[in-house]
């Protein structure tokens, strides 16, 4: 299945439509919490994005990190889709890790904000 316009965080990127990128890659995080079927999941996702909503976008505002986003999500997806919990647990974990690290990079943020 093809996904186009805003709903592809891919054609997101090769824009340079970071709101568009952003706006996909929420929906890719709130589908894996969703199918999780975790109450305390999404009440801590919730409360995450929340509390990230103005420092997240600022993650992704260079193309590199663009690019290691998709290739982890992609990579999370595909451990998923093999049926490998284990295997997707681990990238998901190295995923948040790396956001954790890209959002904690003072470099990331504008001291005029």
């Amino acid at each position: 299945m093809e996904r186009r316009g805003r709903h592809n965080p891919a054609q997101n990127i090769e824009a340079g439509d970071a709101r568009g990128y952003f706006a996909a890659n929420q929906r890719v995080h709130r589908f894996f919490v969703r199918i999780a079927g975790n109450g305390a999941l999404t009440a801590m996702h919730e409360a995450m994005t929340k509390r990230t909503r103005r420092e997240r976008p600022l993650t992704l505002a260079s193309a590199p990190r663009w690019s290691a986003s998709m290739a982890e999500h992609a990579e999370i997806v595909a451990a998923a889709l093999a049926g490998e919990a284990e295997r997707a647990g681990a990238a998901m974990l190295a995923h948040l890790r790396r956001t954790g690290e890209a959002m904690a990079d003072p470099s990331n943020f504008d001291p005029a904000d």
